[in-house]
């Protein structure tokens, strides 16, 4: 798979208006300025963090069923990039990137689930 362009990004946005820089939707006990968070999302920057996680999602996460896994929320997977990376995102730019990488997650929480377990890396591989 590419790297989603600017405009598949964008697709994504219109598709989830609850998705910004932060995260997905609100979040009980935090003040968010939800209309200044999703202008942020849209940012170039913001953009760019999505292409480097999109990247990093596409090599390391393999989508599955949610059922009889254990998974990673989006902020836990965003922290796993960062220990195997390096790059440190936001947690809407890596939402934004699972979803543009076809990870299907569940949106019911400020930190969604992702459907997806991490691929092994080559030397976690068996012959």
């Amino acid at each position: 798979m590419t790297t989603p362009t600017d405009a598949e990004f964008l697709a994504v946005l219109d598709h989830h208006p609850k998705l910004h820089l932060l995260g997905y939707g609100p979040a009980r006990g935090l003040r968010i300025n939800l209309p200044t968070e999703r202008a942020a999302i849209h940012a170039p920057h913001a953009l760019n963090q999505a292409r480097q996680a999109a990247d990093w999602i596409t090599e390391r996460m393999q989508p599955c069923s949610p059922r009889g896994k254990r998974l990673l929320t989006s902020y836990g997977a965003k922290h796993f990039m960062q220990a195997e990376t390096g790059i440190y995102v936001l947690n809407g730019p890596f939402i934004l990137a699972a979803f543009a990488a076809g990870i299907s997650l569940d949106t019911t929480r400020y930190n969604p689930t992702l459907h997806a377990v991490p691929r092994p890396l080559p030397e976690e591989r068996h012959p």
